[in-house]
């Protein structure tokens, strides 16, 4: 028998009874005839989805498809993954419950080669678990983040 260890220092047994190690490849097992043992992990029972939406608005706003103001788009963006809280609180998972992601871009296209991007992101995420976990310092159920992408995008 072998054993592995998961993410969370969990045991893992797999291989078979009676097993030996023969080396060729490295760390072989070689059962003799006797029947495999596979690993038994449960996942964690989840469900989740994200839709988006996008504007051109440009077109929206009738500006000239041969002037400057013809490449904006604006795009919004929502998506969550949530877990089964009794899954998540059992020992064998990271304790979260849920996390909800909102983004909001604004894209100019300045020619056929050259856009630049404008994103912010709100990612929020809780905790299934009584036990917090340590964010920015401090033990909470719940974290949030902000982020903000500025950059072009190059064509080829």
């Amino acid at each position: 028998m072998g054993n592995g260890v998961s993410e969370r220092g969990r045991s893992i047994s797999f291989g078979c009874a009676g097993g030996t190690t023969t080396g060729l490849p490295a760390d072989t097992v070689n059962c003799n005839n006797t029947p495999v043992q596979s690993a038994t992990l449960q996942p964690v029972g989840g469900i989740g989805g994200f839709t988006e939406l996008s504007f051109p608005l440009s077109r929206i706003f009738h500006a000239d498809p041969e002037g400057h103001n013809a490449g904006w788009v604006l795009h919004l963006q929502y998506g969550t993954d949530r877990a089964k809280a009794s899954d998540a609180r059992a020992a064998a998972s990271n304790g979260l419950a849920r996390t909800d992601l909102d983004t909001v871009s604004l894209t100019y296209k300045m020619n056929s080669w050259v856009s630049f991007v404008n994103e912010t992101s709100y990612i929020d995420t809780r905790a299934a678990t009584a036990h917090s976990k340590l964010f920015e310092g401090r033990h909470v159920t719940q974290a949030h983040d902000w982020r903000q992408e500025f950059g072009p995008i190059f064509t080829f």
